[in-house]
Parts: C-alpha cells; sequence; structure tokens
C-alpha cells in the first residue's frame, strides 16, 4: 500500500482551514467591474440593431450583474459590521 503524496495532504488541508489572506481582487474592484460591464452592455442593447446583437448584449449584461452580485453582500457585512446596523 502506498501512501498518498505529500501535495495533495497539504491541500486537502489546506481547504479545511479558514483562509486567512486577502482576496486576490478586492470586492470594490469587482463590482466596480462589473457595474461598468452592466453600463456598457445596457448601452449595446440600446444600440443594438439586431436580435443577434441584443442577444449577446444581454448575455453580457449577465455577466456584469452577476460580478456585482457575487459581492454585494460580502460588501455590507463589511460596511456595517454589527447586527444591529444592517
Amino acid at each position: 500500500m502506498s501512501s498518498p503524496p505529500a501535495r495533495s495532504l497539504i491541500c486537502t488541508r489546506r481547504r479545511e482551514e479558514p483562509d486567512d489572506r486577502p482576496d486576490h481582487l478586492p470586492g470594490r474592484c469587482v463590482f466596480l467591474t462589473g457595474l461598468g460591464v452592466f453600463t456598457l452592455a445596457s448601452l449595446a442593447c440600446g444600440l443594438a440593431q439586431s436580435q443577434e446583437a441584443l442577444v449577446v448584449a444581454r448575455i453580457v449584461q449577465g455577466i456584469g450583474g452577476a460580478m456585482t452580485s457575487a459581492v454585494i453582500l460580502g460588501m455590507i457585512v463589511t460596511m456595517f459590521p454589527s447586527p444591529a446596523s444592517r
């Protein structure tokens, strides 16, 4: 019987511990990028000359909306740390 590689044990152990490193991209940066993507895609929706262009712009709009909604809860918790102020 062979033992599992040390790397897999380290990776498994690391996933179980709470991550104390800061995020690679701050939430505000992701939120503002998503807001920009959503806004530009909305402009593209308004300027679309065909159904295909409208569908593509709506897909991009959904991606921008997903980026903003993915970080908004974390931003609210950071901005209002006490439960009473939420």
